[in-house]
């Protein structure tokens, strides 16, 4: 009996050294036929607001902060800055935009542009034989043009944990249960930025945004009224018939 568990154990090993555990976001698939907006997006690497905790333990199991930490032989560490690429992925698929790119500092930005960042507050991933539920949140704003004024935020948060575990009809089959914990993963965040990007649009198409800004022309000024003439420069332009 102990000899089988140390061969399971060393095949176990084996196996895991062979295992892909990159996350990779995947976006939405387009529908077709969606509105487009006439504007240009620029989208930047998310920041890191989610302290400085490596892991944290709790009365079901403890967590990992996904953005500081991976989780040997599941899934490697996920950036904030990977987040910020995944939105702009997500927009893209959209087609909601005229053009979509990835900024890694706002000085590369245009006016132009709408320049959108964020801030992951959450990364939170339970360890394996945890029952604690995945916890992300994101805050997220855009701003027109580099030098521009912010004009929409949005913060969305979401908690759902694996009803069925993940390694549920994988067998012995590691890069299954890996799989499906990543899926789990991309679907969770894939309706947080579905929530924010449709928010987003809809701001956009509203055409106006605070302060009387043109949305539709990002970086472009503020309208300016014209001034009302004084009551003599009135009585003149009749005079004159103007």
């Amino acid at each position: 009996m102990v000899r089988f568990l140390i061969i399971a154990l060393v095949l176990a090993s084996i196996a895991g050294c062979g295992l892909n555990l990159s996350f990779v976001y995947k976006p939405s698939i387009p529908v077709g036929g969606a509105r487009q907006l006439p504007v240009k997006v620029a989208v930047l690497p998310f920041a890191d607001g989610t302290g400085e905790y490596t892991q944290r333990d709790s009365s079901k199991g403890g967590y990992i902060n996904l953005a500081k930490s991976g989780i040997d032989y599941w899934i490697g560490t996920v950036t904030p800055g990977q987040w910020g690429k995944a939105f702009a992925d997500e927009l893209t698929a959209s087609g909601e935009f005229l053009d979509v790119r990835l900024i890694s500092d706002i000085s590369e930005g245009a006016n132009d542009e709408v320049i959108v960042t964020g801030t992951v507050r959450n990364m939170d991933v339970p360890l394996p034989g945890s029952f604690e539920p995945v916890r992300f949140s994101v805050s997220m704003n855009a701003r027109n043009g580099k030098i521009g004024q912010i004009f929409w935020e949005k913060s969305v948060s979401r908690e759902d944990a694996a009803a069925d575990g993940y390694n549920t009809g994988c067998g012995f089959d590691r890069q299954c249960g890996v799989n499906r914990r990543h899926a789990h993963y991309n679907d969770l965040l894939r309706t947080i930025f579905l929530e924010a990007k449709a928010d987003f649009a809809k701001t956009i198409a509203s055409s106006s945004g605070s302060q009387g800004i043109d949305l539709l022309s990002p970086g472009a000024p503020p309208s300016i009224s014209p001034s009302k003439k004084s009551v003599d420069e009135t009585i003149e332009d009749i005079l004159n018939d103007k």
